[in-house]
């Protein structure tokens, strides 16, 4: 499990900056094998085949690069949304946020009451992802409480910040779209 206490807005701008190193240290490792004299489908097969990359808050790590980029905009998608928790409940102290794959809630309140599933992608729809995870924060899972308060956060580049539309047939499912105007997260 990839649990994180979040309490406070330095939390998350520490795991931020966790994201940050190892997405610099990939960007340095890109540049070394875009120079290098491979043809342009052996550096593809890099790019998609060896750990070019780096753990999202493992800059030590090596890491595949298409399972950094999926995370890690997932981690910040999941950040996003706890920033937008703390704000709609100020009387919740901490969350308990699922960084890297992990099975469980992506996001809960220490009280059980808030349930959240994050992910980021380029369609909410592909793939019935948004109703899946519309079906999935509505049930209740073995040694679960019920959370009283159940979202659906997702980064995706062509829709508006804010609350959308729930569509899917559950009807106490907040879906929200989040955000980061400006990519430099800083």
């Amino acid at each position: 499990m990839n649990g994180y206490t979040i309490s406070s807005p330095q939390d998350i701008r520490k795991l931020r900056r966790k994201l940050r190193k190892s997405a610099e240290r990939t960007k340095q490792r890109l540049l070394q094998l875009a120079k290098s004299n491979k043809d342009a489908i052996s550096l593809l097969a890099d790019l998609k085949f060896k750990p070019v990359g780096f753990a999202p808050l493992d800059s030590e790590k090596p890491f595949n690069l298409i399972e950094q980029l999926n995370q890690t905009f997932t981690d910040l998608a999941t950040l996003k949304a706890t920033e937008y928790l703390f704000k709609k409940y100020p009387s919740v102290k901490s969350f308990t946020v699922n960084l890297g794959p992990s099975p469980g809630r992506d996001i809960w309140s220490e009280s059980g009451s808030i349930a959240a599933e994050v992910f980021s992608a380029v369609n909410p729809n592909r793939n019935n992802k948004l109703r899946h995870d519309c079906r999935s924060v509505s049930k209740t899972k073995k040694g679960e409480k019920p959370a009283k308060h159940k979202y659906v956060f997702f980064w995706c580049p062509n829709k508006k910040p804010g609350k959308q539309k729930n569509v899917f047939g559950f009807p106490r499912v907040k879906i929200v779209a989040v955000s980061y105007p400006n990519i430099s997260l800083e």
